[in-house]
């Protein structure tokens, strides 16, 4: 059974995977036959893959993961049992459980809008990354995307633990 949601956060996730889809086309070329696609300290690179292979593994973590948990999520196919919420019993009654499970998707799917964004940001740097000789990370813009990825995550989980943390009794 589909679950109702709000709209805004599919049709922004729909946008964002067109447009990883687009920066995938577009830089696809980009890339070297041989892509530097892992880094250590200082950026120094000491993982390489094919190209072909890259964007097949890129592809798969970057709209095919958000993807399924999105299908997950809106199909309902997640049990309330999987859901470490505050006050679980509470949220998952039957009385609240559909509406408490429409907020989990919509929640869900703002996750995929921030995991997406973040494998797009990903691609830019192995772009620069394998554009700059000798190979090397651009080790700012990395530390400007992991930090911008987990204040993001950090938003994103403390507005799920707010709209559970009381039980409105």
């Amino acid at each position: 059974m589909l679950m109702r949601t709000s709209r805004t956060p599919a049709i922004i996730l729909a946008a964002l995977c067109l447009v990883f889809l687009a920066v995938f086309a577009y830089s696809a070329d980009l890339l070297p036959e041989r892509t530097a696609v892992h880094f250590g300290t200082g950026g120094q690179p000491n993982g390489w893959m094919s190209r072909s292979t890259y964007l097949l593994f890129m592809g798969a973590l970057g709209i095919g993961l958000p993807l399924v948990f999105t299908v997950l999520a809106l199909t309902g196919a997640i049990p309330a049992r999987f859901f470490s919420l505050p006050h679980c019993e509470y949220w998952f009654a039957p009385e609240r459980e559909q509406q408490t499970s429409a907020y989990i998707a919509a929640h869900m799917l703002s996750f995929a809008c921030i995991w997406v964004l973040f494998f797009i940001g990903i691609q830019f740097l192995i772009i620069e990354a394998n554009r700059i000789t000798p190979v090397q990370l651009p080790m700012t813009g990395f530390v400007l995307l992991i930090g911008g990825f987990i204040a993001a995550v950090l938003w994103w989980t403390i507005l799920l633990l707010h709209r559970f943390a009381k039980t409105g009794r």
